[in-house]
């Protein structure tokens, strides 16, 4: 599988690579308009870095990972969809209710699959947790929140 980021306002984008790389995908290179991580990125992987969102999605990957600006992600959907390329994204997906139908729409289309980063399911406490409610040690679960800070450093 043929994959590329579109949108990269966040390092841990890093964490999306390299699970799809340890699959054995294929990167095929980086769209991004802001350059601080999304240089560092493209080094490291040595993909390409480009500065048009067209050029990326002319290599017509299959599966395309986002961490834009959170308002701009239904954006990145909706071209996908227009596409025909699966979209994973981070959280928030969208910020609005009208973001929240444009989403809808196109998981109702039900030509790409949209998918959430849950950067925190290899996490070992969360694992953990994890196999205990699938194993039923937990009894019936309702509901449960995790909490985690996030510090950025500039």
């Amino acid at each position: 599988m043929r994959f590329g980021i579109y949108g990269c306002r966040h390092a841990h984008i890093a964490e999306f690579v390299d699970e799809m790389l340890k699959l054995g995908h294929e990167f095929v290179g980086i769209y991004e308009t802001e350059l601080d991580i999304a240089r560092g990125m493209a080094e490291k992987y040595k993909v390409p870095l480009f500065d048009k969102g067209e050029d990326l999605l002319k290599l017509k990957p299959d599966v395309i990972g986002t961490l834009a600006v959170n308002n701009r992600k239904i954006d990145v959907i909706e071209l996908c969809n227009q596409q025909g390329i699966h979209v994973m994204a981070d959280k928030p997906i969208v910020t609005s209710r009208e973001g929240y139908a444009r989403l809808e729409r196109v998981v109702k289309q039900g030509r790409i699959q949209v998918g959430m980063m849950l950067t925190e399911r290899f996490n070992p406490p969360i694992y953990a947790l994890w196999k205990m409610i699938r194993e039923g040690k937990l009894g019936q679960v309702v509901s449960f929140t995790i909490m985690k800070p996030l510090f950025y450093f500039r």
